[in-house]
């Protein structure tokens, strides 16, 4: 039912068998550019590194690794919808729309995000002047995630209210993971100097990274590649510099690397001389960063199927019944579930998706799916995959499953009521609900799925929803009762 709403409430009535572990599959590995003016912006750095007309480090990366979603801001304005922008993010950064009705040929219609600077202070920003708690990210700005030496995005929110060093001096000092501020002369031998002193946030740029920030070289301007500067404004892509330049030691690999790193409003860039040339000053992987630590380390791959059986029903079809779990934290909306039959040659046989009963899955939040092949044709194995949008600003749903009580009837069918609630103070308008009942080895028998009603229900009012499953096996385990709006 595509106007099935928000889960809000799982009640587990009777939980004596566990479920099997959940096998995450992602919703896709890489996903296309979804924006014209996104696309615009990309080509002109980019383009050119992915067709090998130049080699020199991604700006934004091959290719972004979500959907383009809306994130809520204050003042952003997408489609006349108010409160939120559109975005989608690359391995290195964020691109952003926030007011849709400007001029798309301004330079700043599409900006970048201030990613580093919210993971660095821990002040996520969805406003002008509004912002959310998160804390600093506690991830390693450069080298491998799981470096226990490396500084983190926490470690720079130390050393923003270090000085600056003058303009020309060699650049010699060292910070590690826990912001200890220190001294190694034989990095003189690289002659980094201090290069560009930014006024405005106190702090100069190391001259490697002013350089890269002011450099020309191949672009693709929408008609053709040719030699141009990168970037209209140097600050357009880094934005101002909010800590000065460190050296400090990174695995990369496993392997340990010198590396320069230097903290911007949206990127952090890093200096490593052992690059090859084209490489060695890069922008790390803020996007992916910023990502994880939004939304959570599995966000990105976070939709995954369990306890999916096979059956035939009376006219030949096979019922394929599963669930499918939210493991991120945060909302999925227009899920929908793929089954592919493959031959033992591993040949696709056939292949059909199905939609979730709700429109939005909220994370942590599990439903399940039904999906039929009509006449049952034969295979040999099965392969489930499942995707969706992110959906961030998906609001908290305002019902509560308050009573469940469920019997044998003397048929031999299984009768549940569930007693549901509006517990918001706002009027939910056709509400909805999913009963599902498991065997006693955690797979799905059948569920039922419907409208709470089909009119509204008020603030703190309560309706009673009766589910009857025909002739289930007396040996079932367990069954969970949804509701949604």
């Amino acid at each position: 039912m595509g106007s099935l709403r928000r889960v809000i409430q799982l009640l587990t009535v009777i939980a004596v068998f566990a479920l099997p572990s959940l096998q995450y599959v992602a919703p896709a590995s890489a996903s296309d550019i979804g924006s014209y003016a996104f696309q615009r912006i990309w080509n002109r750095t980019d383009q050119p590194v992915q067709t090998h007309a130049v080699n020199r480090t991604w700006m934004w990366g091959p290719q972004p690794f979500t959907n383009v979603i809306v994130e809520p801001y204050v003042e952003g304005n997408v489609a006349g919808q108010t409160g939120v922008r559109r975005v989608q993010y690359f391995d290195k950064s964020r691109m952003e729309i926030t007011d849709s009705t400007a001029d798309p040929s301004s330079d700043w219609y599409v900006t970048n995000g201030l990613l580093a600077k919210e993971m660095i202070t821990g002040q996520m920003q969805v406003g002008n002047n509004a912002y959310v708690d998160y804390g600093p990210a506690q991830i390693n700005v450069a080298g491998d995630e799981n470096d226990p030496n490396a500084p983190t995005y926490a470690t720079f929110g130390k050393l923003m209210n270090f000085g600056a060093l003058p303009d020309g001096w060699v650049i010699t000092q060292t910070v590690d993971r826990q912001g200890k501020v220190g001294n190694d002369q034989s990095a003189a031998d690289f002659d980094v100097t201090a290069g560009h002193y930014v006024a405005a946030t106190k702090h100069d740029i190391a001259s490697v990274f002013w350089d890269f920030m002011n450099a020309s070289g191949p672009v693709y301007d929408g008609y053709q590649t040719a030699d141009a500067k990168l970037f209209s404004n140097p600050f357009f892509a880094t934005g101002l510099p909010i800590t000065e330049a460190y050296w400090t030691t990174v695995n990369v690999g496993g392997t340990p690397h010198r590396v320069l790193v230097q903290a911007f409003e949206r990127r952090i860039l890093t200096y490593t001389p052992s690059n090859p040339d084209g490489w060695k000053v890069e922008a790390g992987n803020v996007g992916r960063h910023y990502y994880e630590w939004r939304y959570g380390s599995d966000a990105a791959d976070a939709l995954g199927t369990s306890a999916v059986t096979a059956s035939k029903d009376i006219n030949g079809n096979w019922v394929f019944l599963g669930q499918v779990k939210n493991n991120a934290n945060v909302s999925y909306s227009n899920v929908s579930v793929t089954v592919k039959l493959m031959s033992a040659t591993n040949d696709v046989v056939a292949t059909k998706s199905a939609y979730l009963d709700f429109s939005t899955l909220p994370g942590g939040t599990v439903l399940p799916f039904r999906v039929w092949f009509d006449s049952g044709p034969s295979y040999d194995h099965v392969e489930t995959s499942v995707t969706g949008n992110l959906d961030p600003t998906a609001p908290q749903s305002a019902l509560t499953v308050v009573m469940t009580t469920a019997s044998f009837l003397a048929s031999g069918d299984y009768h549940i009521q569930a007693t549901i609630q509006n517990t918001s103070d706002k009027p939910v308008s056709r509400p909805s609900y999913v009963v599902t009942l498991f065997s006693s080895t955690g797979s799905i028998e059948d569920y039922s799925s419907g409208f709470v009603t089909m009119g509204t229900l008020q603030p703190g009012e309560t309706r009673v929803v009766d589910v009857t499953f025909y002739s289930p096996p007396h040996d079932f385990g367990w069954f969970r009762t949804i509701a949604g709006d």
